[in-house]
């Protein structure tokens, strides 16, 4: 037999002894079912024993076989920094950067190097204890250097930012990441930790959006449905709070940047969506569904609608390739719902083989996450997901301009200044 035959077939295999053993206290009956664990268990002990390309990782074998890209097995250790990082609790400077030219691509709000002023964009130069043993960035030596760095020892990052060479003394700390920033004519807003208590504030000027044009647009740049905190610890609480400035402020024309929003829970796209679907004040409504393979349907429905309070002229959502999952099923609700048909939606366009594209992400389905009483867990596509009103799923597909006229394509140049022209 073909030895990539028997490497699958030995997969699938395995993974029933797994999962049979997995979801022991999940499942009754299971005495019917010892001969076949017996006769696994016999497959799996020969398998580490005689097999020629046995490998230590069987986990791993399974997932590689059997899981596509979206489902994952955790270990205890793994499950609880996943558990952590849901509800926004991280440790590190909170940046990220290309390993090859170490230009810093995202700075996570409320982190050390956020709350420090580190921009994104800026390129890193060096690293060192102090001024005077400062490291030239080159190859690996950047990422080697901040991987043995301990927790809260200071040290020197110094970046390029846009002609400018600047020194920031930061340190490794754990922080509660935060996902809402708010922009208009009056400066940059946003949400960070002070005396161990969560503050909305103005950040600094606005330098991220052109708003000079327009004195009653507002930006909310979302990073993602994450963060499960209460109140403004959590990122739906942050989107509320947000909302409550546009109203002070007197805004109608929202623009909602999901660019790079990669999703996350339901739950939280439930809460943000009242704030962005045209419906009854104070109702609650169908903004997506879920079916499984049984075809049980799930329901997913609106925290009570908020959306008279905010008057819009005029939402514009600002998507790309990586707009996924709970953004896509945000925008499909919010197109369902516009009834007066004041949404748009502009694509920023990416390369693919050499021509511009344009789409969001495409993800239309639903993982759920099943945990063991050891603390292990495993996360499975479980479901598809539907538009509310029109039963659309764009999973492979994404939101593509001919699926809609109020979706728009613009070149990354041109997508923000073609948003606030809309809103005029």
């Amino acid at each position: 037999m073909d030895t990539k035959i028997k490497r699958i077939l030995l997969s699938l295999f395995a993974v029933i002894i797994v999962c049979f053993t997995f979801f022991a206290g999940f499942f009754v009956g299971r005495s019917a079912l010892d001969d076949d664990v017996e006769t696994l268990n016999y497959i799996i002990k020969m398998y580490k024993k005689h097999y020629y390309e046995e490998t230590d990782d069987i986990v791993g074998v399974i997932e590689d076989a059997l899981l596509d890209i979206y489902s994952d097995y955790y270990t205890k250790e793994e499950y609880d920094i996943i558990k952590a990082t849901s509800m926004g609790s991280r440790e590190g400077i909170g940046i990220s950067y290309n390993v090859n030219n170490f230009e810093i691509t995202r700075v996570l709000r409320n982190s050390p190097a956020s709350n420090a002023g580190v921009k994104e964009g800026s390129i890193i130069t060096h690293v060192g204890d102090n001024v005077d043993s400062l490291i030239t960035a080159d190859g690996k030596n950047v990422s080697d250097y901040l991987d043995n760095l301990p927790a809260y020892k200071d040290f020197i990052l110094r970046v390029n930012y846009k002609g400018e060479i600047k020194d920031f003394t930061l340190s490794k700390q754990q922080y509660t990441q935060t996902f809402v920033s708010y922009y208009d004519n009056t400066g940059e807003y946003g949400f960070i930790t002070k005396s161990g208590q969560m503050a909305f504030e103005r950040i600094g000027e606005n330098t991220t959006y052109d708003l000079s044009t327009t004195t009653q647009t507002a930006v909310i740049k979302y990073t993602g449905f994450s963060g499960l905190g209460k109140g403004i610890e959590g990122s739906s609480g942050q989107f509320s709070t947000a909302m409550q400035k546009f109203v002070q402020s007197n805004m109608q024309y929202l623009i909602l940047d999901l660019r790079d929003n990669g999703g996350g829970y339901m739950s939280i796209l439930e809460e943000v969506s009242a704030h962005l679907i045209d419906a009854e004040k104070d109702s609650k409504n169908l903004i997506s569904y879920a079916r499984y393979k049984d075809d049980k349907r799930d329901n997913f429905y609106s925290a009570k609608c908020k959306y008279s309070d905010y008057n819009y002229k005029k939402i514009v959502v600002l998507a790309n390739e990586n707009s996924a999952s709970a953004s896509e099923a945000l925008m499909g609700a919010m197109l369902d719902y516009d009834s007066n048909k004041i949404v748009n939606i502009i694509l920023e366009g990416s390369i693919l083989n050499g021509e511009t594209v344009y789409k969001s992400y495409g993800k239309g389905i639903m993982q759920s996450t099943y945990e063991r009483v050891t603390g292990e867990a495993i996360k499975l596509t479980t479901a598809k997901i539907f538009w509310p009103r029109s039963n659309i799923s764009i999973h492979d597909v994404g939101l593509t301009p001919s699926l809609d006229p109020r979706i728009l394509a613009e070149s990354s140049y041109g997508a923000v200044y073609d948003a606030v022209s809309l809103c005029k």
